[in-house]
């Protein structure tokens, strides 16, 4: 039979690895955008830039998404902004869309997806 107190600790292990898989967002250092850019036919926003502070932003307001939700929640605008920047010392690459999300992958090709709903200010060039 199980006793109360080993089932409070059971419980309280499994909030505790609940939370700590869905990272709220991510804080990438020496941010550095290399590349603006638009896939064919996506004129209509080839003026999409993002300044070095404004991707940070993107990434601390950003919350880590599956390709699912990706796929399923944000739109696919074909303009983009790329760069460089290191996470937990590690160098890794990064793309922001125009529709609210963003793509990181490192160098030993761990690869992220990340989703922002809360950044419309940094798109619209505020």
């Amino acid at each position: 039979m199980w006793k109360p107190r080993v089932i409070t600790v059971c419980i309280v292990y499994l909030l505790f690895a609940c939370s700590a898989s869905t990272q709220a967002s991510v804080t990438i250092s020496d941010i550095a955008v290399t590349e603006s850019g638009v896939e064919q036919n996506g004129e209509f926003c080839s003026d999409f830039r993002l300044t070095n502070a404004q991707a940070k932003s993107f990434f601390k307001r950003a919350t880590k998404i599956t390709p699912v939700e990706l796929h399923d929640k944000f739109d696919y605008l074909p303009c983009y902004v790329r760069g460089r920047g290191r996470l937990d010392g590690v160098d890794a690459e990064w793309e922001i869309r125009a529709g609210g999300t963003g793509r990181l992958v490192t160098t030993s090709g761990q690869v992220s997806w990340y989703g922002c709903t809360k950044c419309d200010d940094l798109f619209r060039g505020k």
